[in-house]
């Protein structure tokens, strides 16, 4: 579900810098593709 958020914020020309999620976001694949995509996490 995150990548599909991120894709639909970054396509209508909107920038993320940081995402706030509950454990339900919380996987590895989640965190690799936030660093691909120059978003950092919420630690």
């Amino acid at each position: 579900m995150l990548k599909p958020l991120v894709k639909q914020i970054k396509g209508r020309g909107g920038e993320i810098s940081r995402v706030y999620g509950d454990g339900g976001y919380d996987s590895r694949e989640n965190f690799n593709y936030l660093a691909e995509n120059d978003v950092e996490p919420d630690q």
